[in-house]
This record gives C-alpha cells, structure tokens and sequence, in this order.
C-alpha cells in the first residue's frame, strides 16, 4: 500500500500538468490563428486601395478632383484631321485629380450642339490622374471633320457646321472651353479657331497624363 501512494501521486501531477499544457497550446494557438486573419484583413484592405478596392493605378487617391474653379479646359485641333485635344490645365498649385472621359459638345456661334451622336471611347484604359499645379491632363477627341474653308471641306466637298466652342462636362463640373488650332495639332504655336464638324458621330477617350 504504501509503494501505490507516491506513484498515483505522481501520475495525478502528471495528467494535471498534460491538461495545463493541452489548455496553453490551444490558447495559443487560437490566439495565433486569429492574429493571423487579423493581419490577412489588414493586408487586404491596405492592398485595395482607393476606390473601394479596385486594383490598378492609383495616381491621384489623395488628391481632390478637378473642378471647374481650379482648373480650365481648351480644345485643340489638327486643323481638317478630324482630330482634337482635350486639354485640362490645373489653374492652382494643389494637386488635383480626373478619372474616365469627359463629355464634348461641340457648338456653333448659336449655340447649336453640332456633335449630337457623342460616345465615349473604350479602346483605352482608364486610370486616376494626378494634375500637379500647373500640369495637363489630356483626353482624345476624334470627330467626322473637314477644313476651315468656305465652310469647310472633306475629300473636296464641302461638307459641316463650324464649331467655335465646346462645353466640356466631367462629374458635375462645366467648362466653357475655348477652341483652337493649328495645322501640327500640338498647341504650342495654336491660335484662336474653330472647327468644321461634318457628321453628328464623335468619340473622346479618358483623360491621361
């Protein structure tokens, strides 16, 4: 009898200290599991970004968007291509941002919408993008065009209304923007102008820098 004592004592000890350790190793390895989600989540949400989670660029997550109050808007043309910048210029030294393609009306000296069959264009990517003060963002404007000649011309005949503004709409912002042109495209050497606007069809594509 007195041999069993010390050996039920210890195999008590025994199984009391498996317990204590099973209980530790499944605390801590929930606590490790859990940890481990925890950081998955948090990786997750830091990997989405802007936007709600939308993968791609991320040019212009902090900055607010462009509006008509810090930045203006000018339509330059190839003369008789058929083919127009849509260029943004922001007007402050805050960044500022635009997503997407903006919507062009092209209008005569009444007011008439020339280019009623405006569609936007999709064979280009669209991404955020950051305007520093003083930069440009660009969109690409491609109408049925002619030259600026006795009411214009296309292939020899005559053809279209002149364009001699364009409302320019992004979001809720409104420019009136002034058109103009030159025979290159490139508005370094354009000068005040307008555009001869053969067909109702046109498409622009999303801003760019």
């Amino acid at each position: 009898m007195r041999s069993r004592l010390p050996l039920c004592a210890a195999g008590t000890v025994l199984a009391a200290c498996s317990l204590v350790l099973t209980g530790c190793t499944t605390d801590e390895g929930t606590a490790a599991s859990v940890s481990s989600r925890q950081a998955e989540q948090d990786g997750g949400s830091k990997e989405n970004g802007y936007a709600g989670g939308n993968s791609g660029s991320n040019h212009g997550a902090d900055a607010p968007p462009c509006t008509d109050e810090n930045s203006t808007v000018t339509v330059v043309a190839s003369n008789g291509t058929g083919k127009a910048d849509v260029k943004l210029v922001n007007d402050g030294d805050t960044p500022c941002s635009v997503v997407g393609a903006p919507t062009v009306e092209l209008q005569s000296v009444k007011r008439k919408t020339l280019n009623t069959k405006a569609a936007e264009s999709r064979d280009q990517e669209t991404h955020v993008i950051q305007v520093d003060g003083s930069g440009v963002a660009v969109a690409e404007l491609t109408y049925e065009g002619g030259t600026v000649s006795e009411g214009g011309s296309r292939n020899g005949i005559s053809c279209g209304s002149e364009a001699v503004r364009a409302l320019v709409s992004w979001k809720d912002q409104r420019w009136e923007a002034e058109i103009r042109t030159n025979e290159s495209g490139g508005s370094e050497n354009s000068v005040p102008g307008a555009m001869i606007v053969c067909d109702p069809a046109s498409t622009v594509g999303p801003f760019h820098d």
